[in-house]
């Protein structure tokens, strides 16, 4: 079965805001995860809805986080995502280059890190 991008991202939107992610939040992460799958990367694409509806009614990913500068040292930024959707949370990062790269604007190295537990 083929499945147009469009209506996909549309749908994983609306189940992200009926989970409770604002609607800019639930639109960035299902274009998020319809991209990563167009990509070739399954495993970090649509098949991740049903696992963050799971954690957000748990109480365990919190969709409308803030990202949160804790260390601010010139060549280094630690953000603290809160536990929030990554995409968004990424785009939101204060001064992150996209790419993570850096340029002539943006000196700062971003790496993401996985929270542990």
């Amino acid at each position: 079965m083929i499945i147009e991008a469009k209506p996909l991202t549309a749908l994983l939107s609306l189940i992200l805001e009926t989970a409770g992610a604002e609607p800019e939040r639930a639109r960035i992460c299902a274009e998020h995860l319809v991209l990563a799958n167009l990509k070739g990367h399954d495993s970090h694409g649509v098949g991740m809805a049903p696992s963050y509806v799971r954690w957000i009614k748990a109480g365990k990913l919190f969709p409308n986080a803030r990202p949160k500068v804790i260390q601010d040292s010139g060549a280094v930024l630690v953000v603290d995502g809160q536990f929030g959707l990554g995409a968004p949370i990424a785009r939101e990062t204060p001064l992150a280059p996209r790419t993570g790269e850096a340029t002539p604007f943006h000196r700062k190295q971003i790496l993401p890190l996985q929270a542990a537990e």
